[in-house]
């Protein structure tokens, strides 16, 4: 089991929390934001908020750093939002340098730390906090736990040098290490190689393109929801936001001009929320240095307010 590590935390900034205040009957999140240090204690439930401010995997992946100040940008626009429910922030995880692999066992640790009744919501960073937020889950929860990740790449790709992960290698670590029950949603044909295509095939991963949403609308991708939520009894779901079309999200690490709309994935997002079957979401790939006007850090607030809404709710 992996020792929570302080050396790799910060703890939740008030500051960070600001916005309007519109009076008793009309709260935003800057006001019912709760905080928790998890140096002092973890909480018992609800929807616990952790960043995991690191550039390294995305680094190592060749990719636009810069994904690092995400969580901060989160926040900040998160907190102008209406609130939909009750939200503990919990901090962050902080990657040292090029020390990734010891940032991801804090991150899994602190995760893994949290009561069985707590729903984590990691906040990246790369693609790589998967890795790190799966193994999390795994410390409180021996079921299969079935993957749902909605992103144009399928991160399967080999770990590299002395066994060294990437932004591209999360759903790959898990594959080797775990009971393996993986459905990817919003997968681009330019973003991916033959290669990786097959092996999701041989890992019997459940693939709907981003094509055969925008072609066909979003059946397809609701029976795959629907068949993993009936497999599994947990569920831990990953948003890359370069899932999403680059007018709508210019500050990810990998933009996609083809990529999907917002109102083709939200619906997904609820769906699978309202299953009551959800122990962990997160949303990577926020970038804030090569975001226009918000644009990147408003649509993850806003799925954000989805997400809270539906948990709170289940």
């Amino acid at each position: 089991m992996l020792k929570f590590n302080d050396i790799h935390y910060l703890h939740p900034r008030r500051e960070l929390w600001n916005g309007r205040d519109d009076g008793p009957n009309d709260l935003r999140f800057h006001q019912t934001i709760e905080l928790v240090d998890l140096r002092e204690s973890f909480p018992k439930n609800g929807i616990v908020l952790l960043g995991f401010c690191c550039d390294a995997g995305v680094k190592r992946n060749y990719g636009r750093q810069g994904a690092s100040e995400g969580p901060e940008s989160f926040r900040r626009t998160l907190g102008k939002l209406p609130s939909t429910g009750r939200l503990i922030d919990a901090g962050d995880i902080i990657c040292l340098g090029e020390e990734l692999e010891k940032s991801q066992d804090a991150f899994s640790a602190a995760i893994g730390g949290l009561p069985k009744e707590v729903v984590s919501l990691g906040i990246g960073g790369g693609h790589e906090i998967a890795w790190a937020h799966y193994r999390g889950l795994k410390e409180r929860h021996s079921e299969t736990i079935g993957i749902i990740n909605i992103d144009a790449h399928f991160d399967l790709r080999p770990t590299i040098g002395d066994n060294q992960g990437t932004s591209g290698t999360s759903f790959n670590q898990i594959a080797v290490n775990y009971s393996f029950d993986y459905t990817v949603i919003g997968i681009q044909k330019t973003g991916n190689t033959q290669g990786l295509f097959d092996k999701a095939s041989r890992l019997d991963a459940r693939i709907v393109t981003a094509e055969e949403i925008h072609l066909g609308g979003i059946d397809n991708a609701i029976e795959a929801i629907d068949e993993a939520l009936a497999r599994n009894e947990k569920i831990y779901l990953s948003v890359c936001l370069d899932v999403f079309a680059s007018p709508y999200a210019p500050g990810v690490s990998a933009p996609q001009p083809l990529g999907l709309l917002p109102w083709q994935v939200i619906p997904l997002l609820k769906r699978i929320c309202a299953s009551g079957k959800v122990v962990g979401i997160d949303i990577a790939e926020l970038n804030p240095h090569y975001d226009r006007d918000g644009i990147t850090a408003g649509l993850a607030a806003s799925l954000g307010v989805y997400i809270v809404e539906e948990l709170g709710t289940r």
